[in-house]
């Protein structure tokens, strides 16, 4: 049983266990006389390793146990009490469905430099397929279904501009686990953990060293989204930026992909992803400012080879052919998947802007499902059918 802390992302082999009604209070006096004969010398909280020496705490332990996972479900005083589990790095509780069963890597990482979209993008990929109609879908565990309401969700329904993303890592606004299940009536579907942490830019870009709650998440991660700017290509071609984008940077300076290259080439390193098996989606974020430039693009039926041909040659016309290359090289071609979105689906307009912080327009996404769907597409033969193998 290896259970995860949305915390602090460590992966807890030996939680501790609390049962609410058994809490010492004030006086030690007080402490059920069965929780001082297994933590040795009084307390609340127990392990399953601890209590292999205790044979009094093991029996009633054994009495608690169903399933090969060793799950706790009462209390050898209050049964119908349901313990809880809390992680031994941070003390945070732990939800018994965010456990890992395998050694396949679940976590998705969302990369780029500062401001290049990976909060909205992770906000309107949630939202399109709350929506329904995709051939999958995502549960919360936990307390992500609220914390990513609070902390994204209602901010982007209500239009508002989304604040920067904190640094640390080590909080649970910011990291989520959804259980994603594959909608089919014919084959069999299995579902699968999927762990996301909204990390700041300034992580991935290498100006500031990750804490140690990154580093854990960092080695669940086994697929990657790569979020380039797309107001940076923009800007790069010679494009206006529109009114959001204006409202908010002082200057929109291209950089000829080089600040996306820093921040890839940091991202593989703290990943490590490994060659052949790992995937990274090359994912172009506000493609809204590129359709006009590039009208193809906004094309929804437009043939996949040609939407490839056609994401690779806006790289190459904006100066990120190295960044490509770089790509290519660390994951290998077929691991490698182009991807054109925009989290607005519409340019905003100065009209449509209040206040330089909230768009009074509906926000209609645009290409976010297809890249998260092709990282996952070996759940199911459908998902292999419609996104690609």
């Amino acid at each position: 049983m290896r259970l995860v802390c949305l915390n602090c992302w460590h992966v807890e082999k030996d939680p501790l266990v609390r049962c609410r009604s058994c809490e010492p209070s004030s006086s030690a006096s007080t402490r059920p006389e069965w929780m001082d004969a297994a933590t040795g010398e009084g307390g609340a909280n127990v392990t399953v390793q601890d209590s292999q020496s205790r044979p009094r705490w093991r029996r009633a332990l054994d009495q608690l146990m169903t399933g090969d996972g060793g799950e706790l479900r009462g209390c050898p005083r209050h049964p119908t009490v349901e313990v809880e589990w809390s992680c031994r790095c941070c003390g945070a509780l732990l939800d018994p469905e965010i456990r890992l069963t395998g050694n396949e890597r679940v976590g998705l990482g969302f990369a780029g430099f500062q401001s290049a979209g990976k909060s909205y993008a992770l906000g309107a990929l949630v939202s399109e397929l709350r929506k329904g109609g995709w051939p999958l879908s995502l549960e919360g565990l936990g307390r992500t279904t609220r914390g990513f309401s609070d902390d994204i969700g209602q901010r982007m329904s209500r239009g508002e501009r989304l604040p920067p993303t904190r640094v640390t890592t080590e909080r649970y606004g910011a990291n989520f686990a959804w259980r994603i299940n594959v909608d089919s009536d014919r084959d069999p579907a299995p579902s699968r953990l999927l762990l996301v942490g909204d990390i700041a830019g300034e992580v991935w870009s290498g100006s500031q060293e990750p804490d140690e709650a990154f580093l854990r998440y960092r080695q669940l991660i086994g697929k990657l989204v790569f979020v380039v700017d797309g107001a940076r290509i923009a800007a790069d071609l010679g494009i206006q930026p529109d009114a959001w984008e204006t409202l908010s940077r002082e200057a929109m300076l291209g950089e000829r992909g080089l600040d996306d290259e820093v921040a890839l080439e940091r991202s593989i390193q703290l990943v490590k992803p490994s060659k052949g098996q790992a995937e990274l989606a090359l994912v172009i974020s506000k493609c809204d400012l590129l359709w006009d430039s590039y009208p193809e693009l906004r094309e929804v039926d437009l043939d996949p080879t040609r939407k490839q041909e056609l994401l690779s040659k806006i790289l190459v016309d904006s100066g990120r052919k190295n960044l490509l290359v770089k790509a290519w090289r660390s994951f290998g071609r077929r691991k490698v998947g182009l991807f054109g979105i925009s989290s607005f689906g519409f340019r905003p307009t100065e009209e449509e802007v209040r206040d330089a912080d909230r768009i009074q327009v509906r926000l209609s996404p645009v290409g976010l499902v297809e890249p998260f769907a092709w990282l996952v597409r070996d759940l199911h033969p459908r998902l292999r059918r419609d996104f690609g193998s």
